[in-house]
């Protein structure tokens, strides 16, 4: 189209007839939008470029954003390799789920099988899945039974900050180094799971020292 960008009124008509072949052709229509600059920051619905009316004729917008150097961090992702991973938001819900969670996937490099003496075969790069990190690959429930005897024996803390937060337990039963953000990630991922499923029951207790509850 030649419309201009920010004018509701003209951008209107043109998602119209964007709806229009859509209704006559029996098809879905995605239009591929521009957003503006966001100086590293992510990127949401609102950053998309122009007039609004796009946006609210859309029935779905989704956002694209690179993973975060905290992101790759908690996954154990290098930090050089970390623009090759990006994850895709539903930002019509304007909620935007944990990282754990997301749509995410990565560059790779894919060879065409064209080598040819003396060269080298010619490569493409394309878009794959990628899954987060599984926080309990490999972990047994005999696994789970040392991380209990080892809580039921002291008096843990849920609190991430206490200096005997139940994730040292954890991370100590399972040889895991809480310095390293991704390990650390880990025990966080399962603590809130065993939690909800009632693997591990949060209690109230006077703490020894300050016969506060806790």
């Amino acid at each position: 189209h030649a419309v201009p960008e920010n004018d509701n009124g003209a951008i209107d008509m043109v998602a119209k007839e964007l709806a229009g072949i859509a209704d006559v052709t029996n098809c879905a229509v995605e239009v591929v939008h521009h957003v503006r600059k966001s100086n590293g920051a992510e990127l949401t619905v609102d950053d998309a470029r122009g007039a609004v009316a796009l946006i609210g004729a859309a029935r779905s917008v989704r956002v694209i954003n690179s993973m975060t150097a905290d992101e790759a961090a908690k996954a154990g992702i290098d930090p050089a390799q970390r623009r090759l991973y990006f994850r895709i938001d539903n930002c019509k819900a304007n909620l935007a789920p944990p990282s754990s969670e997301a749509n995410w996937r990565r560059l790779v490099s894919v060879g065409l099988g064209n080598r040819r003496d003396p060269y080298p075969e010619d490569s493409v790069g394309v878009v794959a899945g990628w899954k987060w990190p599984d926080a309990f690959a490999g972990l047994t429930a005999d696994h789970l039974k040392q991380v209990q005897n080892k809580i039921a024996g002291g008096n843990w803390r849920v609190d991430v900050q206490a200096a005997a937060w139940v994730g040292k337990a954890v991370a100590e039963v399972l040889s895991l180094d809480l310095d390293q953000e991704a390990d650390k990630a880990r025990v966080k991922a399962m603590l809130k799971t065993w939690l909800k499923n009632g693997s591990l029951v949060e209690v109230e207790r006077l703490d020894d020292q300050t016969r506060k509850s806790r």
